[in-house]
């Protein structure tokens, strides 16, 4: 039992460990971007908007890292997979992932005030 607990708990830190590079490399990115694509096109609005994607990118990266910490046994997949078995929990999830995106965009939104 504690076997597969361990072995369960590593699988999925790899697995996190590829998002979460995903996460950095596409920051990396945004905020090179951020930097030279202004300098190139001379257009300084590019510059906030570039970071404060860069920025919701990183802070996203850190809420996913921090709830694997708080909750390695929350598999939030098989917890949407078997919502989805009913009309009702399929809504749920959907509303769920809506409202989510919805903040990462508020949040953007609100850095460039």
């Amino acid at each position: 039992m504690q076997n597969s607990f361990l072995s369960k708990l590593l699988s999925g830190f790899f697995r996190d460990s590829g998002r979460i590079g995903f996460f950095l490399v596409l920051v990396c990115l945004l905020l090179w971007l951020g930097v030279w694509l202004p300098r190139l096109t001379h257009e300084a609005a590019l510059s906030p908007l570039l970071t404060s994607a860069a920025m919701v990118l990183a802070l996203a990266g850190l809420s996913h890292c921090t709830r694997r910490v708080l909750f390695p046994r929350l598999d939030l997949q098989a917890i949407a997979v078997k919502a989805t078995e009913h009309p009702i929990g399929a809504a749920i999830v959907f509303l769920g992932i809506a409202m989510v995106l919805s903040m990462l965009i508020y949040a953007n939104v609100s850095m460039l005030r």
